[in-house]
């Protein structure tokens, strides 16, 4: 089912590109301001300084000769004629009253900044103006007219306007600005475009090809092909849906197979069950009326060996007839609580007799986190001991048996999953199809019900028994339990 909250990919990333862009542009706006305004105020600042160092080089020339009027007429030039932006041009005392100014409208006093030196130009910066106070000194050749007894004989002051600056630096911020918001705006669009292109439209078509495959429709595939990594993405999801797809045939035709193995050990069932009784009442009877005549036979050692052959072919009888039974119908109903692990460690207690005979070791990685169960405890014990069993006489010249238990809770159906592996010759692939088989066997005095029981109590409790062979290194089957919890429902009886 489709998700209605996915967000697609264009609006999930444009959006922090959007708002990342903007941020970029307004902080490389505010610092082109910035940088731009003090660069242009240095260089207002730098012609200032220039025009007043040519003004203090005029009063040299024109105080030396006497000229003071026609340096006031200078002044007033300057003031009309040659620098546009400037507001107040003139000469104060060092008190910062005006002595020459113009347009001469400002007769008040100046307020002067702290001079730390009559060497330097002191500049003042307003928001739409610059001040500029430029110390005139009592040198040398001004002592015939002002003494010697002052230093500072008054400042050259300027002021000049910053609007004209101001507005064309308004103007090409206004326009580098604009030009950023087209540049931001292309980029933006060509980031959505390639996204939707590049990543979008192939995302979405694996999306599609994932989202029919939960659905159960393994037989899509994806048709994006490129040389990259969403290329390879989607050629590793087609091999996977391949795989996928080969499992669940192998899967089907695996459940048939067991269907049908259940149909046929259920009839199996049915008349081995007739057939059992049928033998063993005559059986008994037969074997009632030879204890009769066995007095008869202890004093003739050559009948007594004829009489305990026959006694025990009937053993043998009467069992393969109590296997009958048991396969036909295995008590499901006598439900405990019990430990798998401590099941498995008390027959390796009772099997290692056999197995040192045979040179088998027996290993248990168990599961500790494996919890109890509500089964037929007799009835698993006789599935384990069959394949252990199974698993030593499988080795005749020695090996290793390795049973092992783990618990598995994966998407909300937990099971207990009992392996139980040999390192013998394996199974032959010729007669795998055929294990499960009542009467089945490749031992010469088995049987063939071991395995069929087993199959039966595990399906019986909505189990699975399944195996793994391979001639010449062994043997793993995989017994496989749910679990549902320990309140008495683990098992259908």
């Amino acid at each position: 089912m489709k998700s209605a909250s996915r967000i697609p990919i264009n609006l999930k990333y444009m959006l922090p590109i959007v708002l990342l862009t903007i941020i970029t542009i307004s902080l490389y706006t505010l610092f082109v301001r910035i940088s731009t305004e003090n660069v242009s105020k240095q260089y207002l600042e730098d012609e200032i300084r220039l025009i007043i160092n040519d003004i203090n080089k005029t009063i040299t020339i024109h105080m030396l000769k006497g000229q003071g009027k026609d340096f006031n007429l200078y002044l007033s030039s300057l003031y009309n004629y040659e620098i546009k932006d400037i507001i107040a041009i003139g000469i104060l005392s060092p008190e910062g009253k005006p002595l020459y100014l113009y347009p001469g409208t400002e007769t008040e006093a100046i307020t002067v900044p702290r001079l730390e030196s009559y060497l330097n130009m002191i500049t003042v910066k307003h928001k739409k103006s610059i001040e500029v106070f430029y110390p005139i000194n009592n040198d040398k050749a001004c002592y015939r007219c002002h003494g010697n007894q002052r230093a500072l004989l008054g400042l050259l002051y300027a002021k000049v306007s910053t609007s004209r600056y101001q507005t064309a630096f308004a103007g090409l911020l206004s326009n580098w600005f604009t030009m950023s918001v087209i540049i931001g705006s292309i980029l933006i669009f060509s980031i959505w475009l390639i996204t939707m292109i590049v990543i979008e439209k192939p995302v979405e078509e694996l999306v599609n090809t994932m989202q029919q495959a939960s659905e159960g429709n393994l037989s899509v595939r994806s048709d994006f092909q490129e040389n990259d990594e969403l290329g390879f993405l989607s050629e590793q999801l087609n091999i996977m849906l391949e795989r996928l797809a080969y499992k669940e045939a192998e899967t089907r035709k695996m459940t048939q197979l067991q269907i049908q193995q259940m149909d046929k050990l259920a009839s199996l069932g049915e008349i081995s069950m007739s057939l059992a009784h049928e033998i063993r009442n005559p059986l008994a009877g037969i074997s009632g009326v030879l204890q009769v005549f066995r007095d008869d036979f202890v004093t003739d050692t050559e009948k007594a060996d004829v009489f305990h052959q026959i006694m025990v072919q009937i053993g043998k009888i009467d069992k393969l007839v109590s296997d009958m039974l048991r396969f036909a119908k295995f008590p499901t109903h006598d439900i405990t609580r019990f430990n798998i692990n401590d099941s498995i460690k008390t027959l390796r207690q009772l099997l290692n007799p056999q197995a040192a005979a045979n040179h088998v070791g027996i290993l248990l990685p168990l599961d500790v986190g494996m919890p109890d169960i509500m089964a037929d405890k007799d009835a698993l014990e006789q599935v384990f001991i069959n394949l252990m069993l199974n698993a030593i006489q499988a080795m005749p010249d020695g090996g290793t048996l390795e049973v092992s238990t783990e618990f598995i809770d994966k998407f909300g159906d937990p099971y207990m999953l009992i392996k139980v592996k040999d390192t013998g010759k394996g199974v032959p692939a010729a007669v795998r199809a055929r294990i499960f088989d009542p009467f089945f066997t490749t031992k010469g005095n088995g049987t063939g019900l071991g395995l069929a029981i087993s199959l039966s109590v595990v399906s019986g409790m909505n189990g699975s028994i399944t195996f793994e062979s391979e001639e010449g290194k062994g043997t793993t089957f995989f017994v496989r339990i749910p679990y549902g919890g320990t309140n008495g429902n683990d098992v259908k009886a």
